[in-house]
């Protein structure tokens, strides 16, 4: 496992709230979801104790809707979490995933900046309706029936860029330096040539004889 999708959700109302959160991932983006961890207020365990009550795990996770990615065509994994938020309580999704490896032309220019993972979704299901500003603050009359959490960049393993050019570079200049021996060796003529002889004169006291 390279990571785990950390995911908290607050409910400050004083009732419980019944909502939906999504996650659409890229192919190259393996949740393990048999690995997948609830907390609510710090507590780990099937047995989640609260102030007012005692909650299991299937109270709090309802359902479990999981589309995987299928080869050998490249599709998106998608996962829809059917939640029952308790309470003033603060529930926390722990998802551990693995990235798996590109191919070289899979990559952006921008390949070291990493790739980003788009918005998950939390739906409300329990709205009556939209807000009244005449009316007292009512937490189930809200017209913001979706809330999306922030993107996510991951840094891919991106293999080494440069390698091409060096091989290119490395294979371009043997090829020079072997064409530029055969084509000396093809044009070039090798032969004796005869220098001629130097006069033979010489300087005795300032005079030449």
């Amino acid at each position: 496992m390279d990571g785990v999708f950390t995911v908290t959700i607050r409910n400050n109302a004083d009732i419980d709230r019944e909502a939906v959160y999504s996650e659409i991932w890229p192919w190259w983006v393996k949740g393990w979801i048999s690995e997948m961890q609830v907390r609510i207020n710090g507590q780990l365990q099937g047995m989640f104790v609260l102030p007012r009550t005692v909650l299991m795990l299937a109270d709090v996770l309802d359902s479990i809707s999981y589309h995987p990615s299928t080869p050998p065509k490249p599709t998106t994994t998608s996962i829809h979490l059917s939640l029952t938020l308790p309470a003033r309580s603060e529930l926390v999704l722990m998802i551990p995933f693995t990235k798996l490896m590109l191919k070289y032309t899979e990559h952006r220019p921008d390949a070291e900046r990493g790739r980003e993972i788009s918005s998950g979704v939390l739906t409300l299901l329990d709205l009556a309706g939209e807000a009244d500003s005449d009316s007292s603050p009512d937490v189930l009359k809200s017209d913001r029936t979706r809330i999306y959490t922030p993107r996510l960049l991951l840094d891919v393993p991106t293999p080494d860029f440069s390698m091409p050019y060096n091989v290119i570079i490395m294979s371009s200049t043997v090829m020079a330096v072997f064409f530029g021996m055969m084509h000396g060796s093809l044009t070039r003529r090798w032969g004796w040539v005869q220098l001629p002889k130097a006069s033979g004169t010489a300087v005795i006291g300032g005079k030449r004889e």
